[in-house]
Formats: C-alpha cells, structure tokens, sequence
C-alpha cells in the first residue's frame, strides 16, 4: 500500500490541493449568499417570513456547507497518507457525524418541502396525481443522497481509526 501512495503521490497532492480550493470557494460562496440575505432582510427591507428564511437559509447550508465539508474531509484523508506525521483536524475527526447530520437533515428537508407542496397543490385546482408526479422522482433522488451520505458516514468512521492505527505501527 505504502508503495501505491508514493507512485501516486503527485496526483494525491494534486487532488488534495484541488479539494482544498474549492471547499474553501464553496464556504466563501455560501457565506457570501448568507450575508446577502441578510442583507436584503435588515437594508432593502424585504419582507420576509421566518419560513422563507429558514428555506433559503437551509438551501444554502445544504447545497454549499455540507459539500465544502465533505471536500474539506478528502483533503484531509489524503494528507493522512500522503504525511507521514500528519494529524487529522475535527473535519475528519467528525466527518462521520457531519455526514449523518447532512443526511437527516437532508430527510428533514425532503419532508417540509414535501409538506409544503401538498398544501400548495392541495389548496388550488390542480390534480392530485400532480403530487405523486412530482414527489416520487424527487424522493427517490432524495432517498438516493441519504443512503449515499450515510454510506459516507459509514466510510470514513471505519477507514480514519485504521490510517491512525497503521500510521502507529510504521
């Protein structure tokens, strides 16, 4: 194995540098997008409800934080094999909690918008078939990410511990 990662270890780097950058850009992006709408909420005046804030607040955390942490987390792993010495920070460390976390909240949003929709549907003179022709392709996609991310959680809760204890017998 120790002899895979040195024959690789230009595009580990690579990797590793490529997943740094844009986890930090999309942490950037999603507290630019943040303060943007603060912005709108306390400068423009706009009038928002405490549920569309919580919408575009927890689209933003979904679509930006959870992903930048998951990019934040291989670049971590990489450097846990590429460097000899090297010590994970919390994002690694966590990384299975932040993958279980983004996945139910990733349900938790799957339900609300699907609430959501059913009373919007509900309460005009669309059909009601239109629910189940939107809702069935999205919660298999949703159902799709959570089994993924939990897979994820799965993976890095099993894998970090064994690169710490090989690190410990070289």
């Amino acid at each position: 194995m120790h002899n895979l990662i040195d024959k690789n270890e230009p595009f580990l780097r690579l990797s590793c540098n490529v997943a740094r950058f844009f986890g930090l850009l999309l942490i950037a992006f999603a507290v630019l997008a943040l303060l943007g709408v603060f912005w709108h909420v306390l400068y423009i005046g706009y009038a928002l409800h405490f549920a569309d804030f919580l919408k575009m607040a927890s689209r933003i955390i979904l679509g930006l934080v959870f992903p930048a942490f998951l990019l934040l987390g291989i670049e971590q792993l990489i450097k846990c094999l590429i460097i000899p010495d090297f010590k994970p920070n919390w994002v690694l460390r966590f990384g299975d909690k932040i993958a279980y976390t983004y996945a139910g909240f990733l349900l938790i949003n799957f339900a609300y918008s699907s609430m959501y929709a059913h009373k919007m549907i509900c309460s005009s003179e669309y059909d009601i078939s239109f629910v189940w022709q939107s809702l069935i392709p999205s919660g298999i996609f949703t159902f799709i990410k959570i089994l993924t991310w939990i897979g994820i959680g799965l993976f890095l809760k099993r894998i970090v511990p064994i690169i710490q204890e090989s690190k410990t017998l070289v």
